[in-house]
């Protein structure tokens, strides 16, 4: 029987690439084929950075691609093993049906809100289903234990023992209504789901894996016996940061190294992997300050100092600030100032949302972007008030508040002009509700304008007109609600229906298209009607609303990911990661520790009795990830607001406060930033920092490049980045803040166009673990076998991901809906031509003026075909296809630099193009030949020469500001053409 093996890394390591190099260096021997290694991951953002060091050590080894392996989320593996007969009900539609099983049970809760007991009574049952927890056969026994966790005997109390009597009965009765509301709909919960799908998946696991789990610390009860019965026959390596020192192997109940000791408590019998040589002083300091169990804080202090004189601390700080704003501000000016030194990868860590907003909008105001990976609440969003707005329009007979606020909404009535509807909204305020004193109706806001009008015959005749349009239109699009509205009870899914079809009516289903956020509502109703379909639950308006409210709440906004230097994350979302600079902010005992999730049944005591999660154990974890951030950069700010909302003193939290008072008597020096308070104090730093930092000049950027950094080496794509913009070129290549060429044509592997390319070179010849090639020319008469044989690679490149995600089986049809047309191509193709080289890496120097080297032209041809004449260069666009016009113009350099790169006196370049391969056909596009192609490929060697040649010469490189090659550009926040242009 195999064990598991834990893997526990130092904080200070790069947990994913340790991962990639006990990956490689495991399967060394099976190299490039990856095909039996699935790695599951909780962390969205680890896949692409996995794959990354993968390829860049394997490269090592000489294989340029892999194939595999398998990075999933451990869920989205198992809906593989799922059965098919059941029927899967999510969180939503979970909910409602409690809650339909609570009404049904009015005489044990008496006259309480079902929906408040819902959700909590969802997570607890959800939590005992995962833990394999079974309740007694008999509501006594139920209460018995429940009892004797609370510590309740006959002596005690007969009020408290009738209290815990009562809420042991109501869970025990409510867990079987709940399961029998499962059975009457025929449907299984998620978590239930989850384990049969493990269950099944042990039975159905065709040959041995290597499994490798990242981010999975805790798992429940199912998941861990699934795993160890994994193990018998297959490689299971679990991945852990964190080390367990010899100060503290020992358990303390509170302590971050306690959930480490935990997590590894899951399995007995597992190997643990634990690098102890490798305690970096920091973590051994910082295992010290929190060690309370042994001896006191000021003894433990002197020893420690003693043997070791130097503060391991020399880069961390705190920062205490005297107001939010103020904390905001340090956080804003510490961020500029590392960016200044040099420091590219910075993280703001907070479970502080309203302080997180703050910062957000200063630093952007500063030109510097951050991506947002907590994101916020979506009933938050501008999208979402409008939503609410138009709610409470329904519900107050159109108040003029609501209504004023609604009209005034840059989402309602897309149709109108702008300007015409806000000075009509304008009117209505001023002289209708203002002046004639109208206040809600909107038959009575018709009525002022009339009487206006009769008064005034000459008032505003357009806005008049508008004016009735929009109020007619606001009545029509009310009507489905304000039916539902009047009655007593309806099905929540009518009521999301009447809500989305007044959103048709008034426009803001088209508003609500075009904003990031309005998606996500227009989505989530989508979502809502799907998820309650099923349920016959019932609902009158109050309880209606606070469910959509609810769903509101809960879902998160995320703004759309863009390229940045500076991310802001909450606490658990930091995990695997190491930055140049960092900063926790809200270091407060509201925020962190912070208060556990609050439960609404059983205290501690009881869930330990029935093995669930306590608040102690949650308190640990952040703990953990607390001790983890201290460990993950050298530069690290701790900052914390000194006082309340309400002027009250606030200490900080107490890890930060036992961390600041270890140092202080260890080496009698605080943590506090002087500095930082020092330019905070500044009234230089209130807004801006374009004096210090170059990249936040209003100039338009105009670098001049130092010799040192001028590359010597170019590809197509490369070359074409300095025609579109210069500074583009400078940021990405010459500052090297794109990926090198060489990695980003190995991370497309597992894109379209390159699998596309993959099948084409199977056809034409022989590549490893794929049908093919067809070995003669293809003709009318064989064209069927070659088309078939197409198919066959076809199926072999993309069928073993069609389970990942429906991307892939649309990649897959269009794929296969392309054969016939290239199938022809090819054939008619044939009669002039033979296929020469395939994917062809090609390499030659060109000689510069005012420079001593050489220059390096290198590109991977798709295709070389050969005839009595020379060659011509094909390369296969599945994607859009530059025109004609754009390559003859020498605004698209891709084929000409082909013709240069290939060029050869005994086999010269007599033709080059597109081949535009998409599903409703193939067919040539940019083909040059004869004289055109050598007088612009010669034109486009001499321009590339004097480029280089002004480079070397100290020749600027502007950000140029072009409209389309900004649209698309990921060096927005290096060149800042909005502030420049502004």
């Amino acid at each position: 029987m195999s064990a598991i093996n834990i893997h526990l890394t130092a904080f200070s390591d790069d947990c994913i690439d340790q991962l990639a190099q006990h990956i490689v260096a495991q399967q060394s021997g099976t190299l490039p084929l990856l095909t039996n290694t699935i790695v599951f991951t909780a962390q969205a953002n680890i896949a692409a950075v996995l794959r990354k060091y993968l390829l860049e050590l394997s490269a090592a080894q000489g294989f340029d691609a892999l194939l595999g392996p398998t990075i999933i989320p451990l869920q989205h593996w198992l809906k593989a093993y799922q059965p098919g007969d059941i029927n899967v009900i999510n969180s939503t539609t979970q909910e409602l049906m409690l809650v339909e099983a609570l009404k049904q049970q009015q005489s044990i809760f008496e006259s309480a809100n079902p929906w408040v007991y819902a959700n909590g009574l969802l997570q607890l049952f959800q939590e005992l289903t995962a833990n394999k927890i079974k309740l007694p056969d008999n509501p006594e026994d139920f209460t018995r234990k429940i009892s004797l966790a609370y510590g309740i005997n006959e002596a005690n109390s007969e009020i408290t023992a009738e209290a815990l009597s009562r809420e042991a009965q109501f869970v025990y009765t409510l867990w079987n209504a709940w399961h029998e509301q499962l059975a009457a709909y025929e449907v299984v919960d998620t978590q239930t789901a989850l384990s049969l799908s493990l269950s099944n998946s042990l039975e159905h696991l065709d040959k041995q894996y290597n499994f490798y789990l990242l981010g999975y610390e805790q798992l429940s009860r199912t998941q861990s016996q699934w795993l160890e019965n994994i193990a018998e026959k297959n490689n299971v390596h679990l991945f852990i940061q964190g080390q367990i020192t010899k100060t503290n192997n020992t358990e303390q109940s509170y302590h971050p190294q306690q959930y480490l000791i935990d997590c590894i408590k899951q399995f007995p019998g597992a190997n643990i992997v634990d690098n102890k040589d490798s305690i970096s002083a920091r973590l051994d300091f910082l295992n010290n300050v929190y060690n309370i169990n042994t001896l006191p804080l000021l003894e433990r202090a002197q020893t420690y100092s003693k043997q070791h004189p130097q503060s391991p601390l020399t880069n961390v700080h705190v920062f205490a600030a005297n107001s939010a704003e103020q904390e905001a501000r340090a956080i804003d000016i510490q961020c500029r100032h590392w960016l200044i030194e040099g420091k590219t990868n910075l993280a703001i860590v907070t479970e502080n949302r309203r302080l997180a907003r703050r910062v957000r909008a200063l630093l952007e105001r500063s030109g510097v972007h951050l991506q947002d990976s907590a994101g916020w609440a979506l009933s938050t969003t501008r999208a979402a008030a409008t939503l609410e707005r138009w709610l409470e329009c329904i519900e107050n007979d159109f108040d003029y508040l609501s209504l004023l606020d609604l009209l005034k909404s840059a989402f309602i009535f897309p149709g109108y002009d702008r300007e015409t509807l806000q000075y009509a909204v304008y009117r209505l305020e001023q002289d209708i509700i203002r002046h004639e004193n109208i206040s809600q109706n909107l038959e009575a806001y018709r009525a002022g304008i009339k009487s206006r009008l009769n008064r005034l015959p000459d008032w505003f005749e357009e806005t008049h007109s508008v004016l009735s349009e929009v109020l007619n239109k606001l009545e029509q699009a009310s009507e489905p609600l304000k039916q539902l509205y009047q009655q007593d009870a309806f099905t929540p899914q009518k009521f999301v229906q009447a809500i989305s079809a007044s959103l048709k009516l008034t426009g803001l289903d088209s508003s609500f298209a075009a904003d990031d956020a309005g998606i996500k509502i227009i989505s989530l109703l989508e979502s809502l009607s799907v998820e309650s379909e099923l349920v016959k639950l019932e609902v009158d308006w109050s309880e209606a609303r606070a469910w959509l409210g609810m769903q509101l709440e809960r879902s998160r906004f995320m703004p759309p990911a863009s390229t940045t230097q500076v991310q802001l994350i909450g606490l658990s979302q930091s995990q695997f990661q190491n930055f140049d600079g960092l900063i926790i902010a809200s270091v407060e005992d509201e925020f962190l520790p912070g208060s556990p999730s609050p439960s609404a049944f059983f205290n501690d005591a009881v869930k330990y009795e029935l093995g669930l999660q306590t608040s102690l154990q949650q308190k640990n974890e952040r703990y953990y990830h607390f001790l983890r951030l201290l460990n993950a950069s050298e530069n690290i700010l701790l900052s914390y607001c000194n006082q309340g909302d309400n002027g009250e003193t606030v200490k900080p939290g107490a890890w930060l406060s036992i961390l600041e008072q270890f140092h202080e008597l260890a080496y009698q020096s605080n943590l506090n930033n002087s500095k930082l308070q020092a330019l905070v104090n500044s009234i230089d730093n209130t807004f801006t920092c374009q004096a210090e930092h170059p990249a936040t000049s209003q100039q338009q950027p105009a670098p001049v490049l130092p010799a040192n950094l001028i590359p010597e080496k170019i590809s197509a794509s490369q070359y074409q980045e300095i025609i579109n913009c210069p500074y583009l070129y400078y940021a990405a290549r010459c500052l090297k803040l794109e990926a090198t060429e060489e990695l980003r044509l190995a991370l497309s592997k597992a894109d379209y166009g390159e699998r596309i390319h993959l099948c084409l070179q199977a056809l034409h010849e022989p590549v490893k673990g794929l049908p093919g090639p067809f070995k003669n020319k293809i003709t009318e008469q064989n064209k069927d076998a070659a088309t078939k044989l197409l198919e066959e690679i076809i199926n072999a490149v993309f069928k073993p991901d069609l389970n990942e995600n429906h991307e892939h089986q649309a990649w897959y049809l269009q794929a296969i809906k392309m054969v016939p047309h290239y199938i022809q191509w090819q054939t008619k193709h044939n009669q002039g031509w033979d296929i020469y080289k395939l994917e062809e890496t090609v390499k030659r120097e060109i000689n510069i003026n005012n420079c001593g080297k050489p220059l390096t032209l290198s590109g991977r041809l798709d295709r070389i075909d050969k005839n009595q004449d020379g060659l011509s260069v094909i390369d296969y666009k599945t994607g859009t296809t530059s025109s004609n016009k754009d390559v003859e113009a020498g605004e698209q350099v891709q084929l000409p630099f082909y013709h240069t790169l290939l060029q050869d006196d005994d086999n010269p370049v007599v033709q080059v193009e597109y081949l535009e391969v998409k599903s409703n056909g193939v067919k040539s596009k940019g083909k040059l030949s004869g004289d055109k192609l050598n007088d612009i490929a010669n034109q486009s060697a001499q321009r590339l020469q004097e480029i280089f040649s002004q480079l070397h010469t100290q020749t600027a490189l502007p950000a140029w500001g072009n409209k389309e090659t900004c649209e698309r550009c990921v060096m927005q926040g290096i060149c800042r053409k909005q502030m420049w242009q502004d």
